[in-house]
């Protein structure tokens, strides 16, 4: 009696943002998914809990768009998107710099605390002395697809990644202030693992 050979397949855990997740890795993703020697386990979810998931064993590797401990985890750097304004085609913004004082007139529309595009743009208001409740109105929301049709509606102005503007023709982008915002989106790992041979 011949006796089968089994192959072992290695389930590689990655996660990734929302942003990344939803609006940048499609394509990575899908090669991915038709190599023979890896299975794949993806979560796309706020940084937060990917870097608490990560702490836990639970995942090989995070792409994380927004700030995370660089002393305490490994890091290797993806690539980087500019962080924008982003309203609706037809909306007064489209296309220009727009004062933060004239921003404050609009209903925002962001994530769920935890999330880095939150964060991003805290940090940014915080820095010319603004917060959330400097606008007219928050909504808050931890669905991209659900921002995205509120701000293509005229509901609101969201700030994020390019990249959602870019996947949707009905949006626009806009630059608060003078800012030029650039992040980096990294592959983050635990130190002292072999996680980094496989980003």
């Amino acid at each position: 009696m011949t006796g089968r050979t089994v192959r072992t397949v290695r389930t590689v855990r990655i996660g990734a943002t929302k942003t990344i997740g939803d609006f940048v890795i499609g394509g990575m993703v899908a090669e991915f998914a038709r190599r023979d020697d890896y299975a794949l386990s993806l979560v796309v979810d706020n940084t937060e809990h990917l870097l608490h998931m990560l702490d836990h064993d639970e995942l090989d590797f995070a792409l994380v768009e927004s700030f995370f401990g660089k002393e305490k985890y490994g890091h290797r750097l993806f690539r980087k998107e500019p962080f924008v304004g982003i309203c609706g085609k037809d909306h007064r913004f489209s296309g220009r710099t727009v004062p933060f004082e004239e921003l404050f007139s609009e209903t925002v529309v962001v994530r769920e605390r935890g999330s880095g595009t939150r964060a991003i743009l805290e940090q940014l208001l915080a820095e010319h002395n603004y917060s959330l409740e400097s606008f007219h109105k928050q909504v808050s929301i931890s669905s991209f697809a659900l921002i995205k049709m509120l701000v293509a509606g005229g509901a609101g102005v969201t700030f994020a990644y390019e990249a959602i503007a870019r996947s949707d023709d009905a949006l626009r982008v806009f630059r608060p202030g003078d800012a030029e915002i650039e992040r980096e989106f990294n592959y983050v790992f635990l130190k002292g693992t072999n996680a980094e041979r496989l980003v």
